[in-house]
């Protein structure tokens, strides 16, 4: 995992494998070397069913990747959307301490 500040992301192949673990183990990055392996033996057949196989797992592995970036960009902005609430209100509250000081301030005139 690449690690910024105090916080930690997931790296492209971390994220792409938790991702494929549940649709094609298979197709999962440390796999992927052992398949000429695993299959050396299948038929012609065999192979265009699992080709298609495939072609489906990443088709919903697009489809989950698509699904989780939308659901991660809306908690971003989501977050990003409250931080600039509470700098607003806080600010709100330093101008409204500012402007009672100054009113006590001319009332003492």
């Amino acid at each position: 995992m690449a690690a910024t500040a105090d916080i930690t992301i997931p790296t492209g192949d971390e994220l792409y494998n938790t991702l494929m673990a549940n649709i094609e183990v298979d197709l999962m990055t440390d796999q992927l070397p052992l398949l000429d392996e695993k299959y050396k033996n299948e038929t012609p057949e065999q192979a265009r069913v699992r080709a298609v196989r495939y072609e489906k797992a990443f088709a919903e592995y697009d489809k989950r990747l698509n699904a989780y970036l939308a659901a991660l960009e809306a908690e971003v902005r989501e977050h990003q959307s409250a931080a600039r609430k509470s700098l607003e209100h806080e600010e709100r509250t330093r101008e409204e301490q500012k402007l009672d000081t100054l009113a006590q301030a001319i009332q003492t005139i």
